[in-house]
């Protein structure tokens, strides 16, 4: 392998890493967006699950979600005037959806969360997703 084409595999690397990364923390860091949409897979049973989130409309996130430690939720920062706005949910592999309105007042974080546990589990759970907003820093504990 060339010299050069090890330097061009370095910065491509690089560049790939800040152009998923980097928008988001830049975005955070200078307010450029008002809500932070939080998702997370809360389900051992299954994982990864695929989530497609639409909000009014717009597709504002995708993906193979896995539940890790159900500590891990992933940010997604959107544009949100105060008011009224729709989300829909769903899951193909997860099996459930979620339609619903909210009204944002001075609220800047939204938590989406799926969730199951099947009949054999200690605490059994349909296969469901959870939506609120709250106007305070996500908490993981």
């Amino acid at each position: 392998m060339s010299r050069h084409f090890k330097i061009f595999l370095i910065i491509f690397f690089i560049a790939a890493s800040i152009y998923i990364y980097f928008p988001l923390q830049l975005a955070k860091l200078f307010n450029l967006y008002s809500f932070t949409l939080w998702v997370s897979n809360q389900s051992f049973a299954i994982t990864p699950v695929d989530i497609q989130i639409e909000v009014d409309g717009k597709l504002v996130a995708k993906g193979l979600f896995h539940v890790e430690t159900q500590h891990t939720f992933i940010p997604f920062g959107l544009n949100l005037r105060p008011g009224k706005h729709s989300i829909h949910i769903w899951s193909e592999k997860g099996m459930a959806e979620k339609k619903m309105e909210f009204e944002i007042q001075d609220q800047n974080v939204g938590i989406v969360e799926y969730w199951y546990y099947p009949d054999d589990h200690y605490h059994p759970t349909p296969k469901n997703f959870t939506f609120r907003i709250q106007n305070e820093p996500l908490g993981i504990m």
